[in-house]
């Protein structure tokens, strides 16, 4: 019996620790922190999270001051070269852009957790992001997690629509239809047949002239089609110049006026010709 009890009571002793164990492990396996003497896990670096924080920053190769341009006309965003996206303040579409600025997440060590906007005055020309990134130290063997904010200055600039809309080179194609005629009749026709086709559509604006009309189009390829039908339909000379008005020479890009001189025989119908004597 002696023996039978001494079991029982070992038994119950063995059982009580198990669930010491599983209700709380943490009471053997406590440490204190070499910095602060805080009782913390057991880690790697035998550092709490404060004094982790102290001794690495995960942030350093993240920039935190950065511009970002406005078009002060129309309000769109440049995302790179010539594309300018229009998005609201505090947008999912602005976050998206600014992120793509920052340079360092796109590091692969570097885990992004979460972003969120940090309200500024409206008139202050500033943003804000809240940044909540992640990063493994110590050969990955532990993952330190810090907030940090970034701020980009709005510069302002206007955008290629806005500039073509304020500046006299807002077209791509002209032509320039002329006739020295006393009698406008030819033109009038010509006029009737545009109005009347598919090609009145891309023109973007008609100037009379003392001798006729100046279309304007965006692209030369409209031009090129609308001087077909013209000379489908009227007899004319039709001659093509061009003009470089601007060129970048980083992107390679240049930007080029086409104008077309369609000349109309100052002849009607019905009207008499004498021809000299030479000719018959």
């Amino acid at each position: 019996k002696t023996l039978e009890l001494y079991y029982n009571i070992l038994y119950y002793i063995i059982i009580k620790m198990e669930l010491l164990k599983e209700n709380d492990k943490s009471i053997y396996s406590k440490i204190l922190c070499c910095l602060c003497g805080t009782s913390i896990e057991p880690n790697a670096a035998a550092m709490c999270i404060d004094c982790l924080r102290t001794q690495y920053d995960i942030t350093t190769d993240i920039e935190r001051n950065l511009e970002i341009i406005q078009c002060k006309t129309c309000n769109k965003w440049l995302v790179k070269l010539d594309n300018w996206v229009a998005h609201e303040l505090e947008s999912t579409g602005l976050m998206n852009i600014c992120l793509k600025k920052i340079l360092g997440l796109q590091n692969k060590s570097i885990k992004l957790i979460d972003t969120c906007w940090v309200w500024t005055e409206p008139h202050s020309k500033r943003l804000q992001i809240s940044l909540d990134i992640e990063k493994a130290i110590l050969d990955d063997k532990i993952k330190l997690r810090q907030r940090l904010i970034v701020e980009f200055i709005i510069k302002s600039r206007q955008c290629n629509d806005c500039t073509k809309d304020a500046t006299d080179h807002n077209w791509g194609a002209l032509i320039q239809i002329r006739q020295s005629s006393n009698n406008k009749r030819s033109l009038v026709y010509l006029e009737n047949l545009l109005v009347k086709s598919i090609y009145s559509s891309t023109i973007i604006n008609i100037e009379l002239k003392k001798d006729g009309l100046d279309l304007y189009f965006n692209l030369k390829n409209q031009a090129d089609k609308c001087c077909e039908f013209i000379f489908n339909n009227i007899p004319c000379r039709i001659k093509q110049s061009k003009k470089l008005v601007s060129h970048n020479s980083h992107n390679h890009t240049a930007k080029i006026e086409y104008t077309y001189n369609v000349e109309i025989p100052p002849l009607l119908k019905d009207d008499l010709i004498i021809l000299p004597k030479e000719y018959y």
